[in-house]
């Protein structure tokens, strides 16, 4: 982190001065800082660091016209997500492997970005694999049956009532 703030602070400077002033500062985080995965304690709080010092650039970057975003990579192919694939420890204690996506895949947050002009910032942006376990959680496992005799995690419905609310986060699966 504090290679990334060092970046930064010297960054803001040349573009304050610069002429046109301003310019995008795009830092890379990780789903880690939303949704950690068990023993990852370093590295989550470097993520969270990350989504800190960006929401700080974001907020003091614009009176100088200097826009500040952040993409979040998820299990992007590389030698840090190899065990991922074979199967890694879940918050249950289970082991279970993960699906990742092509590295290159991450880019294209990138050039989405960069394709924005000046008066537009894309403060957060996240790129993961597709099956990734990340957004949400399911009331249903996929290896239970549902309900309704579909294949798949089941949708979740809205509670009708606080009592209605209150059975749900009973039953939950967190």
């Amino acid at each position: 982190m504090t290679g990334a703030f060092l970046w930064i602070q010297k960054v803001f400077r040349l573009m304050k001065v610069q002429s046109p002033r301003g310019e995008c500062i795009i830092n890379t985080g990780s789903i880690s800082a939303t949704a950690p995965r068990p023993n990852s304690t370093p590295y989550s709080v470097s993520k969270h660091a990350m989504t800190g010092l960006t929401k700080a650039a974001l907020h003091d970057g614009q009176k100088y016209d200097i826009a500040c975003g952040q993409i979040d990579i998820g299990n992007a192919d590389t030698k840090m997500v190899e065990d991922f694939v074979e199967g890694i420890e879940q918050a249950d204690g289970s082991i279970r492997s993960k699906p990742a996506m092509d590295v290159g895949m991450s880019s294209v947050g990138f050039s989405i970005r960069r394709a924005c002009p000046l008066e537009t910032n894309v403060q957060f942006m996240t790129i993961r694999a597709t099956k990734m376990p990340f957004i949400g959680r399911l009331r249903y496992r996929h290896s239970e049956p549902r309900p309704d005799g579909l294949r798949g995690a089941a949708p979740a419905r809205r509670p009708r009532s606080r009592e209605d609310l209150a059975e749900r986060l009973h039953d939950s699966q967190f």
